[in-house]
This record gives structure tokens, C-alpha cells and sequence, in this order.
């Protein structure tokens, strides 16, 4: 077995027999973060690469993370968000939409989140000091290019979240 990835949160393995697998190591979150003011291009996504071998070009995808020990899936949430997007966010812009499991069998928890990040400050991201952080970027995008990404954690993340509204 051979380790091609670990970011803490999850880790990427391949067995000797070429099967891919991911583990995940540590309850996480993920957000989706829109502002409605902003016309065509309302998501703010993360571009990222999960590692050299794997992918040569940055993969959109949700701003995400793994809970340090200590942290409610709020705080995580929000460092996460100043961490990988330099967002300065406050609680009541964060809408918390449930728990997932990201595959069948994972034990591990991702808390679901949206955050309306319209009049929201924002600094120089400071990432986690890992090596994808550092080579890690946030863009807007419209919901077509969000809806083209390949990022499976991205897309269970937008359902979830406009289920969550829409049964409000």
C-alpha cells in the first residue's frame, strides 16, 4: 500500500493491487460561500491541488477542513474560512445544514455549512502551512461552473444546503 496523499482531515491510498481509496482521519466541515450581490458569479470556490501525483492542475472545491481537537464544527468552519479564503466571517453570516457521511461505510462526520458572505472582510488568507494550502487559491464562479466541477464533496455540499433552505 502506498500513501499519495494525507491532509490531515483525510489521506489517499492506492493497495498493492491498484485499488484508490480515502481515509478519513478526523471529523471536518465544509461551506459553501455565495454572496447574492455579486451577478453571475456568486460562489466563491477554492482551487486546489490535492497532490502532484494525482492531479497536475488545481481542482475546484469546496473550502473544507478537518476539526482540531477542542473545536465545535463552528469554529472549525470559521477558521477554514479565513484559513483557505482569507473570509473574516461571523457567526450569524454561517448557516449550519447537518451532518453527512462523504461515503458508505465512514465512520468520520462532515458538518455542512453555508455562509452569505456579503459586507464580509477579508485578509490575506494564512492557510495551514501545508504544502496544497500554499499552492491553493479562492475565485468566484457562477453556479454553471459549480455545477461542472468534478469535486463530489462540493456537490453533496450544495445539495444538502439547498435542501436544508428549501424545506425551511
Amino acid at each position: 500500500m502506498t500513501q499519495l496523499y494525507d491532509g490531515g482531515w483525510f489521506s489517499h491510498h492506492v493497495t498493492d493491487d491498484g485499488i484508490e481509496y480515502l481515509a478519513e482521519n478526523h471529523d471536518g466541515i465544509t461551506c459553501l460561500c455565495y454572496d447574492p450581490t455579486r451577478g453571475d458569479k456568486p460562489f466563491l470556490l477554492l482551487h486546489e491541488q490535492m497532490s502532484a501525483k494525482l492531479v497536475g492542475t488545481p481542482q475546484l472545491c469546496s473550502l473544507a477542513g478537518s476539526m482540531d481537537a477542542g473545536e465545535d464544527p463552528l469554529q472549525t468552519c470559521l477558521r477554514e474560512l479565513r484559513e483557505e479564503a482569507g473570509a473574516v466571517v461571523l457567526s450569524e453570516m454561517v448557516v449550519y445544514h447537518g451532518p453527512m457521511h462523504t461515503y458508505k461505510g465512514c465512520s468520520k462526520v462532515t458538518h455542512v455549512f453555508s455562509a452569505n458572505l456579503q459586507g464580509c472582510g477579508f485578509v490575506k488568507p494564512v492557510g495551514d502551512g501545508s504544502e496544497v494550502e500554499e499552492n491553493a487559491f479562492v475565485r468566484w464562479h457562477s453556479l454553471k461552473e459549480l455545477l461542472a466541477t468534478e469535486d463530489a464533496l462540493l456537490l453533496a455540499t450544495l445539495a444538502k444546503a439547498k435542501y436544508h433552505l428549501d424545506s425551511k
